[in-house]
């Protein structure tokens, strides 16, 4: 496969486009509305089946019915290559408004260089973070392999210490279990390249809202 940005372009408007067709009709999209993500920071370590927290800061942001999609994405210590899973997300559907959510933690290989992506009306890449797996808990920087799928599993709801803004469900929840593929781009995950990637998040959120209203 060769790595370039069109097929992360096109990845992205696939991704924003099945956020959109799941979101209520009221809900506007506004790119300037991203989420900072607390937690999973870059001191965390997840171990592998357990239920973990995320939680993200809406200060700033008018925040209301506005819904979100978690996805995991990770480094290849070999080549320095980025990959996200795509296809299923950790979570869909979630309220935005909430700033907190629980997931079960995937079944990947043990490492330092996972982070996990906050899709909402924009994109928000946490700091990266590490995940160990019991059943190998060693790490290693030169001979790991990643599967092309992941199973992801329902998790119970997280208590929400506010009063959401909205009293109405989420379209969606929890995917139940399920498997998912990997997307892949090429380079590694500096600051400036995470703002890059904001920002052509935002400009395809732009053109799908006009394409879709």
């Amino acid at each position: 496969m060769i790595h370039s940005w069109c097929p992360l372009f096109t990845t992205v408007i696939v991704t924003v486009a099945s956020i959109l067709g799941s979101c209520n009709a009221e809900v506007i999209v506004d790119p300037t509305k991203s989420p900072v993500i607390l937690r999973p920071d870059g001191a965390d370590v997840w171990t592998v089946g357990q239920v973990q927290t995320i939680r993200w800061s809406n200060a700033g942001l008018d925040i209301t019915r506005e819904q979100g999609r978690v996805l995991l994405g990770y480094q290849d210590p070999t080549d320095g290559s980025l990959h996200e899973y795509i296809t299923n997300p950790l979570a869909d559907g979630f309220f935005l408004a909430d700033e907190v959510l629980n997931i079960v933690v995937p079944d990947v290989p043990s490492g330092p260089f996972y982070w996990i992506v906050l899709l909402g009306n924009a994109a928000n890449w946490s700091p990266m973070f590490t995940i160990i797996n019991p059943a190998s808990p060693t790490i290693s920087l030169t001979n790991v392999t990643f599967s092309n799928f992941i199973s992801v599993k329902a998790a119970p709801s997280a208590t929400v210490s506010h009063s959401s803004s909205s009293t109405q469900a989420p379209s969606s929840s929890t995917p139940a279990t399920s498997s998912t593929t990997t997307q892949s781009t090429s380079a590694a995950p500096r600051k400036g390249e995470m703002f890059g990637r904001r920002r052509l998040s935002a400009l395809v959120l732009v053109a799908s809202a006009i394409l879709l209203f």
